[in-house]
């Protein structure tokens, strides 16, 4: 079964609006601020774990400095820090060859300015963005071509 992954598929919005002009590597990065279970170990034996029910994180997109995307988030950074609160940002990132694996917050913010150097070579700005409650699924890759064609026809009938 040939499965299919290709970057110039996903779908990353921001409020709405499509972020394009990445730099070359990953689009984006996904990551949570702390695990979901945390282990503890008595001295005499005995483990335990605790259920962290937080789901906050942040995402880090590298754009090249060339996109036009760049503005997104440099004025959402200008708004928030001129009246706080007004640069808040809904983020939407999903793979649609996925067969369902997305990421989305809401009432996410730019943390500040990216590291900027300027050179020989266009570079890349690496915009984080906070987010304070992140859902998602994470889905294997839906095979591609007629078999994946006939699998989706089966799943959509049961």
């Amino acid at each position: 079964m040939v499965k299919t992954y290709s970057a110039a598929e996903m779908i990353i919005t921001i409020d709405g609006t499509q972020v394009t002009g990445f730099s070359d590597g990953d689009l984006v990065t996904v990551s949570f601020d702390d695990a979901k279970f945390a282990k503890y170990v008595s001295v005499d034996g005995p483990t335990s774990r605790s259920h962290n029910v937080s789901n906050a994180g942040m995402f880090k997109f590298s754009l090249s400095q060339t996109s036009a995307s760049n503005g997104i988030f440099s004025n959402a950074l200008n708004r928030d820090d001129a009246r706080v609160g007004k640069g808040l940002l809904k983020v939407y990132i999903a793979d649609p060859l996925s067969g369902g694996t997305f990421f989305k917050s809401n009432d996410c913010w730019v943390k500040g300015l990216p590291e900027a150097a300027f050179g020989k070579e266009i570079g890349a700005f690496e915009w984080e963005v906070d987010a304070p409650n992140i859902k998602f699924s994470i889905q294997e890759l839906a095979p591609s071509g007629l078999l994946g064609e006939l699998l989706n026809v089966v799943g959509d009938v049961l």
